[in-house]
């Protein structure tokens, strides 16, 4: 086990239920394609309709086989006749269709007898589908009557599930590289110069990588507001604060609630913002928020329009000031006409 004191254990326990939970999805999903293919096998008829087409085919060689069996017994009667005399050339063509008599009553009748055999597997796959079919059944109505799946629900259960085990998967790492390489980390002259200038815009792709760098070091809080949420996005920046909160940190999201945003966006964010929970961020609900914002130890801010945990938005910039005042101005102007919890200006 890592002598870092890192979470993993509870990451894993975690992990753990989660895969559980996972398999279980992935086999009631199973169970459910079976039941639908066994069903569709038998509304359409398709094993009764192979049975007829072979038992038509069977008659007709059976009548085949009748025609050919008189002309072998026609031509070996000729064969036999002793009333007149024959010659050589009529008794040679006698014993060639005689031959390919023989030779067409051989291949009819193993035909006739594959096709009882095809038949009978036939006979024997309806009732072991009958059979199979209604087991799945019971077992299917066992697992819905403990209420833990429904065929219409669980599908987009193993994708949240799928989504959590991948975050925390990923916060885990995250947590193990960043205590590891972080641990009593303090910013120097050198990052402080890597930094942009006071106030100076950066576009999204350079304001994430100086986000990241600013929550690296974050000593005590970090506070980040983003209008809504996106797994492309919470899967970046979602397991470096869930490292943090397991490095003992304070850290609070703010977004709008599910129901304030578009209804293609609705399940996204709630799905999120579950998966946050579990990793023991906090997420504060809130309506009207349509800004993006980062307030790190109280002391560095970020502020713009780009929603740190949302969709992209190409175009869009942040501005980075430092500074206690500046962190509480921020939070006056995103929080104290609006009424968020009362009391939690000590979280910036």
């Amino acid at each position: 086990m890592s002598t870092v004191d890192d979470g993993s254990p509870k990451a894993i326990s975690q992990l753990a239920s989660l895969r559980s939970e996972i398999t279980e999805c992935e086999d009631f999903i199973a169970l459910c394609d079976q039941i639908k293919r066994l069903e569709q096998l038998d509304e359409r008829n398709l094993l009764p309709l192979k049975k007829q087409k072979l038992l038509g085919q069977r008659d007709e060689s059976l009548i085949q086989l009748g025609l050919v069996a008189n002309e072998l017994h026609r031509y070996e009667q000729n064969l036999n006749v002793t009333d007149r005399p024959m010659g050589a050339c009529e008794i040679d063509e006698l014993h060639v269709c005689i031959r390919l008599a023989k030779t067409r009553l051989r291949s009819l009748q193993l035909f006739v007898d594959d096709a009882a055999t095809q038949m009978k597997k036939i006979d024997e796959e309806t009732a072991h589908n009958a059979e199979l079919l209604q087991r799945l059944y019971v077992q299917l109505e066992q697992i819905m009557a403990s209420g833990a799946l429904h065929p219409n629900t669980v599908r987009a259960r193993l994708e949240d599930l799928k989504q959590q085990r991948d975050l925390i998967s990923a916060a885990k790492k995250a947590n193990i590289v960043t205590r590891t390489n972080s641990r009593n980390y303090r910013p120097t002259a050198r990052d402080t110069n890597e930094q942009p200038a006071d106030g100076a815009p950066l576009e999204e792709e350079k304001f994430f990588q100086c986000l990241i760098d600013d929550l690296k070091i974050a000593n005590k809080s970090v506070v980040i507001v983003s209008s809504d949420l996106s797994s492309q996005r919470a899967g970046e920046i979602m397991p470096i604060l869930a490292s943090l909160v397991a490095a003992g940190k304070n850290v609070i999201v703010y977004t709008q609630p599910p129901n304030d945003l578009p209804e293609s966006a609705k399940q996204e964010s709630q799905s999120i913002i579950s998966v946050a929970h579990r990793m023991r961020v906090t997420v504060m609900q809130q309506s009207g928020l349509h800004m993006g914002a980062a307030v790190i130890d109280g002391y560095i801010c970020w502020e713009g329009g780009i929603n740190i945990l949302g969709t992209n938005q190409p175009g869009q910039t942040m501005r980075r000031i430092v500074g206690g005042i500046k962190a509480r101005e921020l939070r006056q102007f995103l929080f104290e006409n609006k009424g968020p919890a009362s009391g939690s200006s000590r979280d910036i």
